[in-house]
């Protein structure tokens, strides 16, 4: 009887080690998770504080809506746009999607992989128009039709609806 004791304790100890071990891990990612999105969020606050500064200099009025334009561009210096981090931000939250396109599609660049990202904020085309520095709504379309072929869609699925099945299956996984 004692060594069938013995055995369940030692078999309960080893469960509760191994719950711990889990629990830690899970804590650490979430630590990980947490300071990276900080991060995220004081580069944009430092974005807009340099678009602050720069409204504020009186002999050079028209300095504002040259750094605004430059701070929302996809086209600028990373480090100095609103959306340096997005690509990080949307993998994070959808489960990683992001690493698996690129690891499953490696024919997307890093312009399509922005594109797809910005997707799942829901832009218009006219707003994507302007982060890209476009004057012509074709040009955007023509955009989204060539990641569409990339990505070897039918033509009745968007790119949505294909990363929303995904990110179901991904999220599942987790």
């Amino acid at each position: 009887m004692q060594r069938k004791i013995n055995h369940l304790r030692k078999y309960l100890l080893g469960r509760l080690q191994i719950q711990e071990e889990q629990e830690d891990k899970l804590i650490e990612s979430s630590q990980l998770r947490e300071n990276h999105l900080k991060e995220i969020v004081t580069h944009h606050f430092f974005v807009v504080k340099g678009l602050l500064n720069s409204l504020h200099i009186k002999e050079k009025p028209d300095l504002f809506m040259e750094r605004f334009k430059a701070s929302i561009s996809l086209t600028g210096k990373s480090g100095e746009s609103f959306f340096a981090n997005m690509v990080p931000f949307v993998n994070d939250c959808y489960f990683g999607v992001i690493d698996w396109l690129k690891e499953s599609y490696p024919q997307l660049n890093n312009s399509d992989v922005e594109l797809i990202c910005l997707s799942f904020f829901k832009y218009l085309p006219k707003e994507l128009c302007t982060l890209y520095g476009l004057k012509n709504r074709g040009a955007i379309y023509t955009r989204i039709s060539r990641v569409t072929k990339k990505l070897k869609l039918e033509k009745n699925v968007s790119i949505g609806s294909f990363l929303q099945k995904k990110i179901d299956e991904l999220k599942a996984k987790k």
